[in-house]
């Protein structure tokens, strides 16, 4: 609709022809003495320049219009551009906290392993005390018993010496 002059340059147009037409019907001695002649010249230099003012501003229009839409673009490419670069940004940011994640978890993983190799090997010395212990304990009760009963066999035998010194 832009591109097409408008109804009002249209008529005007024709109207400057038709006059035209007439003028040229006319002798050129009568045209050029006809004061008729120079004033449709002048009227057809004046629809001439109105109707290249009406293109001028038609083009105006559609400059700016194609203006305006390259500024709505760029709103919207720059727009997509910065919202690509948060998605990355975040992106990266989840990234690096899933590593430090992982690495805080490593370290804890380690920790406890060391933790329980620790807390195992100092469940086998205790172990390995209480069985030393154990044996320790069994070799005092077995050489107690021992001397109790070496100590009962004295007295055994030092009552029948006695019962056989008095039999005797």
């Amino acid at each position: 609709m832009e591109n097409q002059p408008s109804n009002k340059l249209i008529q005007n147009k024709h109207s400057t022809m038709h006059k035209w037409h007439l003028l040229l019907k006319l002798k050129k001695g009568a045209r050029r003495k006809s004061g008729l002649f120079m004033m449709y010249s002048i009227e057809h230099d004046a629809n001439l320049l109105a109707n290249r003012i009406a293109l001028l501003k038609q083009e105006e229009m559609k400059t700016w219009k194609k203006i305006d839409d390259t500024r709505k673009r760029t709103t919207e490419i720059i727009s997509l551009k910065n919202r690509n670069e948060d998605r990355i940004k975040q992106k990266e940011r989840e990234f690096h906290e899933k590593q430090e994640m992982e690495r805080y978890q490593s370290t804890q993983n380690y920790m406890i392993q060391k933790q329980r190799a620790e807390e195992k090997r100092k469940v086998q010395k205790a172990i390995y005390l209480s069985k030393t212990e154990e044996a320790k304990q069994a070799k005092i009760v077995k050489v107690q018993n021992e001397q109790l009963i070496r100590h009962q066999e004295f007295k055994v035998e030092t009552e029948n010496k006695m019962k056989n010194q008095i039999v005797n």
